[in-house]
């Protein structure tokens, strides 16, 4: 089997989708090509040849508009959405794809799709991680807060968790956030912030920061396959995330993580640290097992596909009040809270 891979550009250099890469190249050749298709030159190149090249065409993180998509001439389309790229794409929206088939890392994309009767295999990622022991100092609870939008509500979300008990704060600045005057240094008192910035080293490094706290907050309000806070369960921190998917997939509050509506929120609960965080480490490798045996479903799915999906879609006008909360939700509420100063992302 010949397959074609498409892929953000950005992930060239990430490489965050080698563990898909290395399921898919067991069934066949396979090809990537990083593409995000808002260029002419890209979309010729799908429609005019490779389509005809290839035996599967699988799109990773790359939703291509249902109009090119429609002008391909293929009967073997998969593609792979994250749910914070597309959390705001109504019923309406997906329909127009209803002749692909779909893998989801995200329950919720994946019953939206069900719901219409469009083909998904709904699967759950779990990562590898680096074996390593905890350097921690017994100084106190330790929180780490990786600063990924300059947005992030920093005097509610240090005030949270100096409430909760925090003493340390291992804060890491984003390439894009750096900030030589670190303004937030002063606006608790009696927490202690050590400021990193830019890019790690080496992904081992950037978790022995990780591993060295108690606590991890969610970077995002929304999440992809969420990496970052599952790499934090499988190290035994509690993370605390927001009540959004894909967190909330994997995230039991109060038992293996804290799940919080926003950041005041977080100050009117009452957890046990300690005991969340060896069950955090449980979960994840329980999860982990889970992932693995996963795997052949996979495999099942991609060679099975041998035509455009016969299904009899449902049409989405049964779900038009659901569009309507959807829209509320991720689009008018969140604009209404961000010009009032009160989303914490």
């Amino acid at each position: 089997m010949k397959i074609a891979f498409f892929d953000h550009p950005f992930h060239e250099k990430t490489k965050s989708s080698n563990f898909f890469l290395d399921i898919v190249n067991a069934l066949g050749g396979v090809d990537v090509f990083y593409a995000d298709f808002h260029n002419e030159k890209d979309t010729e190149l799908l429609i005019n040849k490779l389509c005809y090249q290839f035996d599967l065409l699988i799109f990773w993180q790359v939703i291509p508009p249902a109009s090119i998509l429609l002008k391909v001439p293929h009967k073997r389309i998969v593609l792979i959405p994250m749910y914070d790229a597309c959390c705001t794409m109504t019923y309406f929206q997906w329909y127009a794809y209803r002749h692909c088939h779909f893998i989801n890392f995200s329950h919720k994309l994946h019953t939206i799709l069900c719901n219409m009767r469009m083909h998904s295999l709904y699967v759950r990622y779990v990562p590898h991680i680096t074996t390593m022991e905890s350097e921690k100092k017994d100084e106190g609870l330790t929180a780490f807060v990786w600063r990924r939008t300059p947005a992030l509500n920093m005097k509610g979300l240090l005030e949270a968790l100096k409430n909760i008990g925090v003493r340390t704060i291992v804060f890491h600045d984003s390439q894009d956030n750096i900030s030589p005057e670190i303004p937030f240094r002063d606006m608790i008192e009696g927490l202690n912030i050590e400021y990193t910035n830019g890019w790690f080293n080496t992904h081992d490094e950037y978790l022995k920061s990780v591993i060295a706290c108690d606590i991890y907050v969610a970077p995002r309000l929304y999440e992809g396959i969420g990496m970052s806070f599952l790499e934090a369960m499988g190290l035994g921190l509690c993370v605390l995330a927001p009540n959004q998917a894909t967190m909330n997939e994997y995230i039991i509050d109060g038992y293996n993580g804290v799940l919080f509506k926003n950041f005041k929120s977080i100050k009117k609960k009452r957890f046990e640290i300690d005991k969340i965080k060896i069950q955090s480490r449980i979960s994840f490798q329980k999860y982990l097992a889970e992932w693995e045996d996963t795997i052949p479903t996979i495999y099942t799915f991609l060679v099975s596909i041998e035509e455009e999906y016969q299904g009899h879609c449902k049409k989405p006008y049964f779900f038009i009040l659901e569009d309507i909360k959807m829209f509320l939700k991720v689009r008018v509420f969140p604009f209404l809270r961000r010009k009032t100063g009160l989303l914490d992302y």
